[in-house]
């Protein structure tokens, strides 16, 4: 309890919120409590208002402009299905699906795609488990799996993705973060007839092992690529979940008392990690000396980028139902963490939220780069606005972004210019984790649900658009992904949108600094469905 308060004391004073946080707080309706362990981790929710979708004539778009996603999968080429291997006990694990990376892995200009792939997390195990794929884009709207040809695999129980060019030859290479097992690095080399493919260096650049995993699982799941140290390398920072123990593994219920999924509050946290690229394909584990080996870490997203405006890369990571952490570079190989005068650790009412999708982008014309996180149901997606100096402001309220993201439970988000005016829009993916939720018999609360797109006034406004946005966009879905088309005027972007799951766990291409949660800004790319579980 001191602890939250001292969140209270600190939003108070730092944000300066009073009056309307006292407005805020008496009109608030308490949510009821279950008896399991709950991710609704704020006492001061804004009221479950049912958001009423705009009609197209309340929807303002520029003259000439029209929006519509169509799902161009079946042409693509692409066949992929996701694999959760799901249980009865419905591990935490199982509630997280995996990423996806565009990458021109061959530099023939052309953005390929690659697929995280799941397996099963207790036995029995297939003797053949379920493969990622990488899918060549041959230039003409369509896709051809090279998974073999290149050397990827299998690779367990995926989570997420980052790609970077770790020796600077010019060719991105792979990491992919895993559950119970170490995650990969995949070295991008020639083949010797002309074409490229992929080298599993894992235990040559010292990753194969973390002294983090000899009491626990290793459960990675967003990274990024980041020079912290402007040194001219890509160096690594690796997202940590949560403390499972399988064979203590607790039995959660629902307040009706039926067999749920955990949320995270009933498991310890972790610490997420950082390494250093030696410049000779391995890397060094500096999280402690660099400052970010904080202790009940959850992270579930991450961008890397210049946040204050120094010239350095800093470090925000979106945990799930504790405060989220802001590391500023100090330019000396150290991170400092803000903490909670950062304002954005916690929400405007000074507590953590279930916070995991994230971008990094301009959304209010001021040039500097602000931060939007989603969340969980019951809990707004929130939008912190960059006051400048490292300092952040929960401007959610008023922004539009309120409401019509209150019950939806939502994991991916990716910021794109959906309309041409020169101002980033954002898109949010959406779908529950229990999936008994639907038995609760309420309509707005489900296990599948809709994605949603909002149109930016390019001051931090926003409109939600959804209902003229096309079929995808009224269709109820979880976890998966689709492939999408945004038509504007004469002018078509394809773009990869992640369901339900990451930009947690999802590279987003064409950035310097590429990792999990990035903006998407690339034309040309198609992402992919799986059907459901």
């Amino acid at each position: 309890m001191s602890r939250r308060l001292t969140y209270v004391a600190v939003a108070l004073c730092v944000l300066g919120i009073g009056a309307g946080l006292t407005f805020y707080v008496l009109g608030r309706e308490k949510l009821q409590e279950s008896s399991a362990p709950s991710k609704v981790t704020s006492d001061i929710p804004l009221p479950p208002i049912r958001d009423a979708e705009k009609t197209q004539a309340d929807i303002h778009l520029p003259p000439g402009v029209l929006v519509n996603f169509v799902d161009v999968t079946g042409k693509s080429g692409i066949r992929f299905q996701h694999f959760n291997g799901r249980t009865d006990k419905d591990y935490i694990m199982e509630t997280l699906g995996s990423g996806l990376g565009w990458l021109d892995y061959d530099q023939d200009g052309l953005m390929d795609l690659f697929l995280v792939q799941s397996a099963t997390f207790v036995p029995p195990h297939a003797l053949a488990p379920p493969s990622c794929k990488l899918f060549k884009n041959l230039g003409n709207g369509s896709f051809r799996d090279v998974t073999e040809e290149v050397g990827l695999g299998p690779v367990g129980c995926g989570m997420g993705v980052a790609v970077g060019d770790i020796d600077n030859d010019g060719f991105p290479d792979l990491f992919v973060t895993c559950y119970g097992k170490p995650n990969a690095l995949y070295h991008n080399v020639s083949d010797g007839k002309g074409g490229r493919r992929f080298v599993d260096i894992t235990a040559r650049a010292g990753l194969a092992d973390h002294p983090d995993w000899h009491s626990r699982p290793n459960f990675s799941t967003s990274a990024a690529f980041l020079d912290y140290n402007n040194d001219g390398y890509l160096d690594l920072f690796v997202c940590s979940y949560v403390h499972v123990d399988l064979a203590n593994y607790p039995d959660c219920k629902d307040k009706r008392g039926r067999l749920d999924n955990c949320a995270p509050t009933a498991f310890q946290g972790t610490s997420c990690v950082l390494y250093r690229n030696n410049g000779d394909l391995t890397f060094t584990d500096v999280s402690r000396e660099a400052g970010i080996d904080q202790p009940n870490a959850k992270a579930l997203g991450v961008v890397a980028l210049d946040l204050d405006g120094d010239g350095l890369v800093d470090i925000f990571v979106a945990n799930d139902s504790v405060p989220n952490f802001l590391f500023r570079n100090l330019g000396n190989g150290r991170f400092e963490s803000q903490g909670p005068s950062s304002g954005c650790a916690v929400n405007l009412g000074g507590y953590p939220q279930g916070y995991m999708g994230v971008d990094a982008d301009d959304l209010d014309g001021d040039g500097r780069p602000d931060l939007f996180v989603t969340a969980l149901t019951r809990e707004t997606c929130t939008f912190f606005r960059n006051e400048g100096h490292g300092q952040f402001l929960d401007v959610t309220q008023g922004s539009g972004l309120g409401p019509p993201t209150w019950w939806p439970l939502g994991f991916g988000t990716c910021f794109l210019d959906v309309d041409r005016d020169g101002t980033l829009d954002i898109v949010i993916t959406n779908g529950h984790v229990s999936r008994i939720i639907d038995e609760h018999g309420n309509p707005d609360n489900t296990f599948r649900q809709k994605p949603q797109i909002f149109l930016n006034d390019g001051q931090g406004h926003f409109q939600h658009i959804s209902r003229i946005a096309g079929d995808y966009f009224q269709e109820r879905h979880v976890v998966w992904r689709t492939a999408i088309t945004i038509t504007t005027a004469e002018w078509i972007w394809l773009s990869a949108i992640t369901a339900s799951q990451p930009s947690f766990c999802t590279m987003k291409p064409l950035l310097p600094i590429i990792g999990c949660g990035w903006s998407c800004k690339a034309p040309r790319a198609i992402a992919t469905p799986s059907a459901p579980a």
